[in-house]
């Protein structure tokens, strides 16, 4: 089987139908990680984590097409119409020029809170460009809420519904709008229903290595670091992104596929983040498995294995891995799985990657400047 035959088969097994793949899709080439719905396992090279912040942000910022529209209405229009909208508003109170410095500072908000939190924290949360507010009043069966827009000199009501205790409504359903809002609540009522249709997915990304053909590792530690990967390792977050490394311990040249890593690979490398793991797996011949005694104290004869780290030691130096920081604060994790052993030994490092959406950051075209 190839490479791509045997990712395939492992995560099938694992996520059965509720997720779909796509497997080494081309570098830079973001044509076919548009628009996608439902849940999805990307599994790409190692060299294509140094674009993982591009392509993410031309994931999110990808223009939806909306259900109700033949037109395309992309993410980037609608905040252009918020900011028009707003601006428009705002400069009858307080005039042109002191609108237009309003409308950049709420501008950069805006990129922030992408970054960090998607579409949907625009409208909600902690750091949203509008406020849902319960107005006191003494009915007992129905609650009375305004919608507030954040304006810089005090928050504008721009919308006003009365729901009934319990009733499920959605953030922009039921409300009877100002009229001079009319125009601001449509665009965000926009907003919104992009923002459901892009955080309804999740994306996991992975990024493998391996210095040999997948066929000659033991196919249960494949299965067991991709299926903890994705039910124990990923965040919750709606793009998760892990490196997973599959190194043989071996320090022959002629027994590796690929004996090294090349220039963008190991610049890739940079990406991952401290707190890992370190998935070990001992082969047939080594002596937590020929000797009687130290194959009855697996787990721990493992750990205890002088010569089997001294290997992992070596091949870690001979990849130059050592310092790099998805080395530190590495969990070691032993493979227990017997009736599948094969004759060589090796290791896998599985670490998080800093993905590029910290809401402190600032953008250019996409890409990030921290």
């Amino acid at each position: 089987m190839t490479d791509i035959e045997i990712v395939q088969s492992i995560l099938n097994q694992i996520t059965g139908d509720s997720t779909n793949l796509i497997l080494f899709p081309k570098s830079r080439d973001y044509s076919e990680l548009t628009g996608l719905e439902e849940n999805h396992i990307i599994v790409s090279s190692l060299s294509q984590l140094c674009e993982l912040p591009l392509r993410i942000r031309r994931m999110m910022y990808s223009e939806t097409l909306s259900e109700n529209e033949s037109a395309i209405y992309g993410i980037d229009r609608i905040i252009k119409d918020i900011l028009s909208i707003s601006t428009d508003i705002l400069s009858k109170d307080i005039g042109r020029e002191k609108s237009k410095k309003w409308r950049d500072n709420l501008f950069g908000k805006i990129r922030q809170i992408i970054a960090g939190e998607g579409p949907f924290g625009i409208l909600n949360g902690s750091n949203a460009i509008i406020d849902v507010v319960e107005v006191p009043n003494e009915d007992r069966i129905k609650i009375i809420q305004e919608m507030k827009f954040l304006f810089p000199h005090g928050p504008k009501i721009i919308a006003e519904r009365d729901i009934e205790i319990g009733e499920g409504v959605g953030l922009m359903e039921r409300w009877n709008v100002n009229e001079s809002f009319e125009e601001l609540f449509l665009v965000l009522e926009k907003l919104d229903s992009l923002s459901v249709i892009t955080t309804s997915s999740r994306m996991q990304h992975i990024f493998l290595w391996s210095d040999m053909p997948l066929v000659s590792y033991q196919s249960s530690f494949l299965k067991r670091i991709f299926s903890d990967y994705i039910y124990h390792f990923s965040t919750n977050s709606h793009n998760d992104a892990a490196v997973i490394l599959l190194v043989s311990t071996s320090t022959n040249i002629k027994t590796l596929g690929k004996p090294n890593f090349n220039p963008r690979e190991y610049l890739a490398l940079t990406r991952a983040l401290s707190g890992g793991r370190m998935y070990l797996c001992p082969g047939a011949n080594e002596e937590v498995f020929t000797d009687p005694v130290q194959r009855l104290n697996r787990p721990h004869s493992v750990l205890e294995s002088e010569n089997y780290f001294n290997d992992v030691e070596n091949r870690l130096k001979n990849l130059n891995l050592i310092n790099l920081r998805l080395m530190k604060e590495v969990n070691y994790v032993v493979s227990e799985a017997t009736h599948d052993l094969v004759e060589h030994s090796s290791i896998a490092i599985m670490s998080n990657c800093w993905k590029g959406t910290w809401t402190e950051s600032r953008e250019v075209d996409g890409e990030q400047v921290i």
